[in-house]
């Protein structure tokens, strides 16, 4: 039902969201590559350092989708992307030096920031929408969510991939995380990689925008 998108705030929530996902997604698939790789860590260490990004979520999504019930929807939508768009901008400063803490604080930022917007932006989307169409609603949240999800990893693997192509390497992965630390193909994946943080940083601070000057009056009050 394209009518709902006469709503701003319901195109802006929709399209935000589709945003999000495309930043998670992009990092999730990019850091364990990095992790293993660069730093040198095994599955099992990676997977304490990933710990963060699931708590960060399990306690502000409730926690900013209460707070939002009785605050408005828009000072967590606005600031939570905003703190998903830092935490991807200093993921885009990575190396292959970088200190793990260093890594540790880009994901709980960014993390922090995603599990923010997310329950307050579901709310602000509905709330747009009239009672009779909340069906319709909850599928077109559920396309944004999949296709950022699935969007995400190609993108960030176009971009990858094209990088390390334009530098005479093969996109083969394997071949990065076989590589030694400082070799050129090691640093050609993270170069191809902060590309695509500072892209999704970059989306995700239009996105913050987009929502600050976004009135909330809702569809069927307008």
């Amino acid at each position: 039902d394209l009518s709902l998108f006469r709503s701003r705030l319901f195109s802006v929530g929709i399209g935000s969201s589709y945003i999000s996902f495309l930043g998670v997604t992009s990092f999730r698939f990019l850091i364990t590559f990095y992790l293993q790789a660069a730093l040198r860590l095994t599955p099992a260490q990676i997977s304490w350092v990933l710990i963060p990004n699931a708590i960060s979520r399990i306690i502000l999504g409730p926690l900013s989708g209460n707070l939002s019930d009785k605050y408005g929807t828009k000072p967590f939508t606005t600031f939570g992307l905003l703190l998903a768009g830092c935490g991807l901008l200093l993921m885009a400063f990575m190396a292959d030096s970088t200190p793990i803490w260093f890594v540790i604080l880009s994901i709980v930022i960014m993390s922090s920031g995603s599990g923010m917007f997310m329950s307050p932006n579901s709310a602000a989307i509905f709330s747009s929408a009239t009672g009779n169409k909340y069906g319709v609603t909850s599928a077109l949240v559920n396309l944004a969510r999949n296709s950022g999800n699935v969007t995400g990893i190609a993108i960030a693997t176009a971009i990858v991939s094209g990088t390390m192509l334009s530098a005479g390497f093969s996109s083969n992965v394997e071949e990065v995380m076989i590589a030694g630390t400082g070799s050129t193909i090691l640093r050609t994946f993270i170069s191809g990689m902060r590309s695509v943080f500072l892209l999704m940083a970059i989306l995700q601070f239009m996105s913050s925008i987009a929502h600050l000057t976004t009135s909330r009056t809702p569809l069927s009050e307008a």
